[in-house]
Formats: structure tokens, sequence, C-alpha cells
């Protein structure tokens, strides 16, 4: 059932609210509102190409601290301490 179906078979749903929408969903066009939503999304895509690329600002590493690098060697190591 669709969510359509559903309310209006609803028991708690009174009749002037399924005509209402008995009526608005007889107005409804998928074919059209699928043709409208393929092409705002084409506009929006040539929108976002059509812009700039983000500009690139310098970063103070001064004070970020640096990654230490490990390597795979790291865990089969031996201890150095001797106890």
């Amino acid at each position: 059932l669709t969510p359509h179906q559903r309310a209006a078979g609803h028991p708690s749903v009174r009749k002037r609210p399924v005509i209402t929408m008995d009526a608005q969903f007889k107005r409804l066009k998928p074919a059209a509102m699928s043709r409208q939503i393929l092409a705002l999304t084409g506009q929006l895509e040539a929108l976002a190409q059509a812009k700039a690329a983000p500009r690139d600002y310098k970063i103070n590493t001064w004070f970020n601290p640096h990654p230490k690098r490990t390597f795979s060697s790291e865990a089969t190591k031996q201890s150095s301490r001797t106890y």
C-alpha cells in the first residue's frame, strides 16, 4: 500500500480530508515531476561545475604536531631493555 492509501484507509481519518487528499492526488503528474527534477538536477550540476575551485589557504603548521612515522616492522622489534 502507498502512504496515500494507508492514510485514506485509516479509521481515524475523516471523510473531508480523504476527499481533499484524493483530489490533490489526482492532480499529481509523476512523469512531469520526474522530468522537472531531472532538469533542475542538470542545472544544479552545471552551476556546480562552472564554479571556481575553493582557494587553498596557507596554514601555519609550526604549532601543529607532526605525526610520527611508523613502519610495518616496528611491531616485531625486540625490546631494547633487558631485565
